[in-house]
This record gives structure tokens, C-alpha cells and sequence, in this order.
């Protein structure tokens, strides 16, 4: 065997035994770093400062929604405010295109005019009818009583005028029968052609009615005092994931029952917020809060917790929040005066909170979600390897998560051992580990 051959085999029995001890550590669970270098911490046990920190945004107590009045059609925008113009009540906010509803009720006029002629006629060749229909059968009657006579003087007549006279009676009986039964049958035509005439005039004046209301409402009057917000224009046939949407703008067209704009009591306002289903716990009435607002250069805003409601709705459009965990509503009452305070500011809220004494925590960035739960990632089964252990995560903090699960002095990994060199074997078979999601609308 030559010299490279013989090195060839070393090489090949060093990446062999490499492996074999490699597949032997995923089978135990221990997931081996390829590096030393990974960052850890320890599980602590102590007082953690738990004020709640989300995002908060400001919102009016009091809107008066302006929406499309309710047509089979679309409407088109003629004029609309902007967003922010202040409007005092009884102004203009929205006006609609009236033309395809005044050529509504000029058509259904014509309707209406056009049934009540029918109606007329009806009526006027119904009793000329009639009274034709009340000659003949007095005359048929009359020549009934005629015949009858006939044949009672024909009883002493000769055998051949006496049966003239029944056939003459019998043919009068037929024709007063055939004349009442003509006059039954032509009088319920009328009656239906009558009340068809009737419907057709009901649904025109209807029409007409609605049609005048809809035109009455092509403007859109504010109210009450306040600013204009106009809403997003989502009349579209598409959609993916992350989409914005302009407002609303002249010109637009929109379907009937639509919120086109709302105005917004500036003089009422309140703090809204959403909450993980994680902290609603730690969160009750009448904590105080302050409000960072981005916008007023991190300007801070008094308020206290007046409720906590309902679970919220996921997002249709763009990235709701992260992970499993839900997200409920909060609402906050402002305890300072709202002085060049708006809608639609948001800001850093913190919600302060008692401390929680004595418990185990580690930093956020050490839990991570794997296979439907939460796991960190011990150090142990050799050097540089790290076993992923689930946990329970009882609540968070800005920088902390508390967990149970873990002793106290435990080393965690605070990056995912499994996306480093040659642990990413094992990750194949036990799926991958992702970092904890934050509490929605978190920041």
C-alpha cells in the first residue's frame, strides 16, 4: 500500500468515527454546538420589575362613522374632505354623484304615470263592460220569461207549436246561462288585470320613494364637532399578505353601506392597546400607565387602565400577531388634559405593574418555540452540547421571560444550538427551534 493510500485511510476512519459519534449524541437527544462560542445564561431566581410594556395608540372615545347609502349600485365620490380637517357639526363631509339615482326616479315616474293610465283604463272598459253585460242579460231574462209564457199557452195549442215553444225556451235557458257564466269569468279577468295594474303602480311609488331618500343622503353631514379621518379604500380584487391601501379619494367609487370617513371627538380621547393572553393576568383596573408618543418626540402621556376586553380578532391583512399566543384588548383612560393629542398617535406604552418576587426567569432571547411549545436549551451530555428542555412560560417582561421547568444555576443557550455546524443533522429529525415570539404589538 503506498503513502497517500495509507493517509487516504486515516482521513476516512477520522470522518467515520466523527460520524458514528455524532449519530450516537442525536440519539441520545443532545444536540453537540460545532462552536464554543455560543452565548449563555444562567436561570436565575429573583425580583422582576413587572410593568407591561406594548404598543399603545390613541384613539376617540366618541366617532360618527359617514357610510354609503344603501343602493344597488355603486356610487361615485364627488367631493370629500382630507383627513385631519376639523369640521363643526351640520358641514359637508362627503358628497355622491346623484345622477344614476335622479335617472332612477325620472324612469320610475314614467313607470308610475304609465300604471296609473292602465289602471284607468281598466277601470273605464270594466264598467262599459258591465253595463253591456247587465243589458244582455236582462234581455236574455226578458226572452226566458217569454218562452216560458209560450209554452204554458201551448198547451192547448196543436202538439207541433207546443214543442216550437219548448225548443224556444230551452235555447233562451242556455243563453242566459251562457251570459252569467261570461260575465263571472270576464269580471275576474278584470280583477286581475286590475290588480297587476295595482302592483305595478305599488313598486314604481316605492322605487320613487327610495330612490328620493337615497338622494336626500348624497351628502354626508357631520354630526358632531370634530376631525375628519378618512378610511382605506379596500375595494379591490386581490389581496396578499402585507397590503396598504390608500384612502379614499374623489373620484373613487363605492359600494352602498361602506364607511367612507369618520368624525372624531377630539375632546374625548382614550388610550387603546392589545395585550398577550400571557400578561392579561398581571393586568388590572385602575393601573397607571405613561405613553411614550413617537411622533411628539417621545413625549409622554398620562393614563390608567379602565378595561380589559375581549380577545382580538386576527388581521386579515398584513402580519398579525406572532406565534401562538392570543392578543385581548385594553383600554386605557387618559389622566392628563389632551392638549395637540390626535388620533392615531402611537407610542411606547408601559403599564406598571407589581413586582414578582422569587421567581425563576431567563433572558427573553433563551426561550424559543419548537414543536408547538417553548424550550430552552441546557448545557449538558458533553462539552459544547446543549439538550433542548421544554418549560413553561408563566409571563414575561420587556428583557425577561419566567418560566418553570428549569433549577435554578441551569446554563441556557441564548442562540439556537441546532442552526450551528453539524448539529443541523439532528435538526432534520427533531424539527427546527425558533426564538419565543414577543407578546403581540410588543416592542
Amino acid at each position: 500500500m503506498t503513502r497517500a493510500a495509507t493517509i487516504g485511510w486515516g482521513v476516512g476512519g477520522v470522518v467515520i468515527v466523527a460520524a458514528l459519534g455524532l449519530g450516537a449524541r442525536a440519539a441520545t437527544g443532545v444536540l453537540v454546538s460545532a462552536n464554543d462560542d455560543i452565548p449563555t445564561a444562567k436561570v436565575t431566581r429573583g425580583t422582576l420589575k413587572s410593568d407591561l410594556v406594548t404598543t399603545g395608540e390613541i384613539k376617540a372615545t366618541r366617532t360618527d362613522v359617514l357610510s354609503v347609502p344603501p343602493t344597488g349600485t355603486p356610487l361615485r365620490i364627488l367631493t370629500l374632505l382630507p383627513s385631519g380637517e376639523r369640521v363643526k357639526k351640520g358641514d359637508t363631509v362627503v358628497t355622491f354623484d346623484p345622477t344614476d339615482q335622479e335617472k332612477v326616479v325620472e324612469e320610475q315616474r314614467s313607470v308610475l304615470r304609465e300604471a296609473e293610465l292602465e289602471i284607468a283604463r281598466t277601470k273605464a272598459t270594466t264598467a262599459a263592460q258591465q253595463a253591456q253585460d247587465d243589458l244582455d242579460l236582462l234581455t236574455a231574462r226578458f226572452d226566458v220569461r217569454k218562452a216560458e209564457l209560450d209554452v204554458l199557452a201551448s198547451e192547448v195549442q196543436p202538439q207541433l207549436k207546443a214543442r216550437k215553444a219548448e225548443l224556444t225556451l230551452e235555447e233562451a235557458r242556455n243563453r242566459l246561462a251562457q251570459l252569467e257564466g261570461d260575465r263571472a269569468s270576464r269580471s275576474q279577468s278584470d280583477e286581475a288585470a286590475l290588480a297587476v295594474a295595482r302592483e305595478k303602480e305599488t313598486k314604481a311609488r316605492f322605487a320613487i320613494t327610495l330612490a328620493t331618500t337615497i338622494l336626500s343622503r348624497m351628502e354626508l353631514k357631520a354630526s358632531m364637532d370634530g376631525v375628519v379621518s378618512v378610511k382605506d379604500n379596500t375595494n379591490t380584487n386581490f389581496f396578499f399578505s402585507g397590503m396598504t391601501f390608500n384612502e379614499y379619494r374623489t373620484g373613487d367609487q363605492v359600494q352602498g353601506g361602506a364607511p367612507v370617513a369618520e368624525v372624531l371627538d377630539l375632546s374625548q380621547l382614550e388610550i387603546g392597546a392589545g395585550i398577550d393572553e400571557n400578561d392579561r393576568a398581571r393586568l388590572a383596573v385602575g393601573q397607571g400607565a405613561t405613553l411614550a408618543l413617537d411622533a411628539l418626540g417621545a413625549r409622554t402621556v398620562p393614563a390608567k387602565v379602565t378595561s380589559v376586553g375581549n380577545i382580538m380578532p386576527a388581521r386579515f391583512f398584513g402580519p398579525g400577531p406572532a406565534g401562538p399566543s392570543r392578543t385581548f384588548s385594553a383600554t386605557l383612560a387618559l389622566t392628563g388634559p389632551p392638549t395637540d393629542l390626535r388620533p392615531g398617535l402611537t407610542g411606547r406604552l408601559t403599564i406598571s405593574g407589581a413586582p414578582q418576587v422569587g421567581v425563576l426567569h431567563v433572558p427573553r432571547g433563551a426561550v424559543f418555540e419548537r414543536d408547538g411549545g417553548t424550550v430552552v436549551f441546557t448545557r449538558g451530555g458533553g462539552v459544547g452540547g446543549f439538550t433542548p428542555t421544554p418549560v413553561k412560560v408563566i409571563g414575561r417582561t420587556e428583557t425577561s421571560a419566567v418560566v418553570d421547568g428549569v433549577a435554578e444555576g441551569t446554563e441556557v443557550a441564548l442562540a439556537d444550538p441546532t442552526r450551528r455546524g453539524a448539529a443541523s443533522t439532528s435538526q432534520a429529525a427533531s424539527g427546527p427551534a425558533m426564538p419565543a415570539a414577543a407578546p403581540g404589538g410588543r416592542r
